[in-house]
């Protein structure tokens, strides 16, 4: 069940988490989920905690992309540990496709940049194109559909996506997403969950996210 509640000050907001974190989960010893935007509203909201509570301990923070992966690992025993398409794991990877320019699809801008640039000039193309990549995943699913499927075959973009599939774990989120759905079709329940997941002043969320969470809530 998803409960849902709302205001525009964070310190309301804060009340209403403790007072939730106040009962009693089914195994006392099970640490608290907690899904933040950031770093800072993770140091803050523990700050919280602690004034009113006294202590803010046995917490479990997790960012939106390590929730949704945290949640198919739960569901899904064939997922990795990790995801092979978070960011720093994504930087590496197009870094190493980049480096290997024999592969590299046929673009005069792309390819003239890197006969240009040094070792910096592609790491920080690399993080650009990983970051561009990663709100692909999460914005514009159908275009990596497309991509995967063979489509826009000129677009270099979708290339060098497909040389990153080729090379490498292909299994993102999106791509996951129909087992998991199976799987939540499969049992009566989501199973391996806490009895109790809180997702605390998040600014958005993908509507990919927003539609995994709200399967799973149906079954928990």
């Amino acid at each position: 069940v998803l409960y849902q509640f709302h205001s525009n000050r964070l310190e309301e907001l804060a009340e209403q988490l403790i007072t939730t974190l106040a009962k009693p989960m089914a195994g006392p010893l099970t640490p608290e989920t907690l899904v933040v935007h950031g770093t800072g509203t993770r140091q803050w909201l523990s700050l919280q905690i602690a004034t009113q509570q006294g202590i803010a301990g046995n917490l479990e923070y997790l960012f939106p992309a390590e929730f949704i992966w945290w949640l198919y690992r739960r569901q899904l025993p064939e997922v990795p540990i990790t995801n092979a398409f978070d960011l720093p794991t994504l930087t590496w990877r197009v870094l190493a496709q980049l480096e290997n320019q024999g592969e590299l699809p046929t673009h005069e801008t792309l390819t003239q940049y890197l006969s240009t640039t040094d070792e910096h000039g592609r790491w920080h193309l690399a993080r650009r194109l990983a970051r561009m990549y990663e709100q692909y995943l999460l914005y514009r699913p159908d275009w990596i559909t497309r991509w995967e499927q063979g489509h826009d075959a000129k677009d270099w973009q979708a290339s060098l996506w497909r040389q990153l599939m080729r090379h490498g774990d292909d299994r993102h989120w999106l791509a996951l997403q129909p087992a998991l759905y199976r799987s939540l079709d499969v049992h009566s329940t989501a199973i391996n969950l806490p009895s109790r997941l809180s997702l605390f002043a998040l600014p958005t969320l993908s509507p990919g996210y927003l539609q995994t969470l709200q399967r799973v809530s149906e079954q928990t």
